[in-house]
């Protein structure tokens, strides 16, 4: 009987990997790892935790009648921070795609927002300040025969802990 020890033992010739396969092969990780690290980062913004505190004097509006071939229909509203910290706003969706809105803060202006729109932008709004929330809809984004009543919601993040999320509401009647 022949024990494992018996036998003779069996070698493989081992291959070596050349260096620039190495290289590449790091190169494609740190590529992908990257890109996973990217993708993580983008999206939504992350607000951050400071005594700002958003305040505005109106959250709705009524446009009434719009006439569907009279152009865009606007409003502006405004946001003060009334806090002692940097008020954040960021993550502005609208409740429709024929529905755009876009933040000037000091003379600067936003990218514009809308319903599918997500964003790693962020306003800064120093205390005491304020910044305009510009919306405009267009009556005829859904065609021609698109008439009737209609109501329009923009959310605004914000890093104010009783305000996480300002919604406004607008509503109106298009009409031909």
């Amino acid at each position: 009987m022949k024990s494992c020890c018996d036998e003779p033992v069996k070698t493989e010739k081992v291959r070596k990997i050349s260096p620039i396969a190495l290289i590449i092969g790091a190169l494609t990780l740190l590529t992908l790892v990257g890109g996973f690290i990217l993708a993580a980062s983008s999206g939504p913004a992350k607000l951050s935790e400071t005594g700002a505190q958003a305040y505005t004097d109106h959250t709705s509006f009524e446009w009434g009648e719009i006439d569907i071939n009279g152009g865009n229909a606007t409003h502006v509203f405004e946001i003060e921070n009334r806090g002692t910290g940097e008020l954040d706003l960021a993550n502005i969706l609208t409740s429709c795609a024929c529905t755009s809105a876009q933040i000037t803060i000091e003379g600067v202006a936003s990218p514009y927002f809308g319903m599918h729109s997500t964003s790693s932008w962020i306003g800064k709004l120093a205390p005491g300040k304020t910044a305009t929330l510009s919306i405009i809809f267009d009556p005829l984004f859904h065609g021609p025969e698109a008439v009737g009543p209609i109501e329009r919601l923009i959310s605004v993040g914000t890093n104010d802990p009783q305000n996480e999320n300002l919604e406004f509401k607008l509503t109106g009647n298009v009409i031909k």
